[in-house]
Order: C-alpha cells, then structure tokens, then sequence
C-alpha cells in the first residue's frame, strides 16, 4: 500500500491599499514621492516567499515536534529519515548547528539546497483571487509539514513587509540624521555666540556686534531648517506606518491535516500494472 500523503494549508489575506485618511496619504504622497506600492502584488510575494534566504530563515527556527524541541532543519532530517541513509558517509551524525544562516558551514549550507529542493517540489502558493495566497506543503509526515507550513508564513510576511517598505525606513533614517546634524550646529552656534560675550551679557567690542549679527542670523537659518526636516521627518513617519502592506492570516494549519486526494488516473494505473502482474502470474504459475 502507498503511504499516506497530507496535505497542510494556510490562506492569506494580502491587502495593497493604505490604511488611513486617503486625502492626506495622497498629500505625504506628493511631497515626499514615494512610489511604496510599486511592486505589492500576490506573484511578487509569493516570488519573496520561495526564496532560499526565507526558506533559511523558516529552517532555522525552533520547532517542537513529537514533544522534542530542536531546530526545524533538524527536525526535518530525523523526520525524513535522511540521517538513516548517510551511514557510513561524511554525513553520518550530521545535524545543524548555525541558528543563523548567514553562519551556515559549507555542508550546512550544501545539506539546506537538498531541503530547498524539497520544498520546490512539494511546496506550492498559489493566488486564484485577488489578495488571496494559498500556501501548501504535501508529505507523509503530518506534524512536521504542518509546523513548516506555519512557521513559513510568518517569516515570509515578516520578510516581505521588511523588503516592501525598505525604501521608507532608510529615508527615515536619513531624516533622523539630518535632525541630528542641524542640532549639532545650532548648538554650536549658541556656544560662538556665548563666547563673544562677557559675564554680564554685554559684547566686549564693538566690532563684535556684526560676527553676533551674523550667527544669529545663522541660528534663525538653522531652526528654520529644523523645523522643516522635522516636519518631513513625522510625515515619512506616519507614512511609512501607514502604507504597510496589510497582511493577514487568514487560516493557520492545524490538526489534523486533510488527506491529500489521490489522482484517479495515478491509481488506474496502478490497477493495471497489478492487474496486468496478476495476468502474467496465473498463465505462468497456474
């Protein structure tokens, strides 16, 4: 008999407008010209969630399957039973060490391809409506497949909504170290200006009074553009909070899983391959 195949499902809802007062979304819009939702849409997810660097990072989490806790990898090796095959190999014993991928060794890394390549075959998302995602994973084992498939949404949202709005926390960031810079030399303005007078507040030269003219004139500069790169600043902010990309778990697996259909045309075959074995079995032997 053919073992059993499960198959572990999650649905996901992927929404591509703003949230928020659109008037004034379209105004931070204008004035800071961001193109966010350029490239939010259900093939480019599901094209970021494939990816090996996803894939690493859904793998290296840990899991508890069977009632023992280890890292998803491993657990997929002991599941597979692919540690069984590499007796008497350079593989025999091997287990992941590297929580982090990046620091993943030579045959750690070699070993993972192996595991991607699996998921390339048995893993599918697919988007038939609009902001729909089906994801799903097909297997025999019941519980591992059902905690990769979880495990995989969530870093495939986390890693899709860090990649779609990259744009907007380095412009962030840049704004954060513009308000730092002006702050910085108004700060040393008001220290040049202190410096020109005495104890009592009084300029000590006369010639004095147009250097202090000219950086206070410079302070005025400064909180002006201050002001105005804070402004910009809370802007991107509430931007940048704003048009995320929503996205929604809308169904998780769990158990039990559903059992995966099997092909009537897969088991018709199969019916004649024995029936044809069967044939050839009773004109030899009977």
């Amino acid at each position: 008999l053919m073992p059993k195949e499960f198959e572990s499902n999650s649905k996901l809802f992927l929404s591509k407008k703003n949230i928020g007062n659109s008037i004034f979304n379209g105004m931070i819009s204008s004035m800071i010209g961001s193109q966010f939702t350029e490239g939010v849409s259900e093939e480019n997810f599901m094209d970021i969630a494939k990816t090996k660097e996803v894939l690493k990072s859904v793998f290296t989490k840990d899991a508890v399957i069977n009632k023992k806790s280890d890292m998803l990898a491993n657990h997929f090796l002991s599941e597979m039973e692919w540690e069984s095959e590499w007796h008497g190999t350079k593989c025999e014993g091997f287990k992941f060490k590297s929580s982090d991928y990046k620091d993943f060794s030579y045959l750690e890394d070699s070993i993972f391809n192996e595991i991607h390549a699996y998921m390339i075959d048995n893993a599918a998302l697919n988007s038939s409506i609009e902001g729909i995602i089906n994801v799903s994973i097909e297997g025999e084992k019941e519980e591992l497949i059902m905690n990769i498939t979880n495990i995989w949404v969530d870093e495939m949202i986390g890693f899709f909504q860090e990649k779609t709005t990259g744009h907007l926390a380095l412009d962030l960031e840049v704004q954060k170290t513009g308000i730092d810079s002006i702050q910085n030399m108004i700060f040393l303005k008001d220290r040049e200006l202190a410096a020109l007078q005495d104890g009592k507040n009084a300029i000590v030269k006369a010639k004095a009074f147009l250097e202090e003219a000219r950086i206070r004139r410079e302070l005025e500069i400064f909180t002006l553009m201050l002001t105005e790169q804070y402004k910009n600043y809370e802007l991107l902010k509430y931007n940048y909070s704003t048009q995320k990309p929503i996205v929604e778990i809308v169904e998780r697996a769990k158990l039990p899983l559903s059992m995966k259909k099997k092909s009537i045309t897969l088991w018709l075959i199969i019916g004649g391959i024995m029936g044809m074995l069967f044939a050839l079995f009773f004109h030899l032997f009977l």
